[in-house]
């Protein structure tokens, strides 16, 4: 994931289809979207510049915002959001817990046959 730093973020509609939205210019992000075909645009500039994991958190805890999404915006952050806990989640392990995996025992008198190609030689 990124560490690029947004100062706005919100969300839009494009082909029925909604999603977050995030960038570091407002009005040039809104005609964007807009000449793009974008509809349902709503973006909102953030207190601070932030990560995109951080402006969704921020967008989602925003009480008197968020709730004045469309429901399918709401769904669309709420599955961003999804997105990056499952994503964020560490693989824990120890030294202890991989000894205890079994092992394969392996015959050390097996012979391997090793074949050659014989190269011309360059003169």
């Amino acid at each position: 994931m990124t560490d690029k730093l947004y100062s706005v973020v919100g969300t839009s509609k494009f082909n029925g289809q909604m999603k977050v939205r995030w960038s570091t210019d407002l009005v040039t992000r809104f005609k964007m979207l807009h000449k793009g075909g974008h509809t349902d645009i709503e973006l909102f500039d953030l207190p601070q510049e932030m990560t995109k994991q951080q402006a969704t958190e921020w967008l989602a805890e925003q009480d008197a915002i968020f709730d004045k999404l469309l429901p399918e915006a709401q769904t669309a952050v709420q599955m961003k959001l999804d997105e990056y806990h499952v994503m964020n989640k560490s693989i824990v392990f120890s030294l202890d817990e991989i000894a205890k995996r079994p092992t394969i025992e392996v015959d050390s008198e097996v012979d391997v046959a090793v074949a050659t190609e014989k190269t011309p030689e360059v003169s």
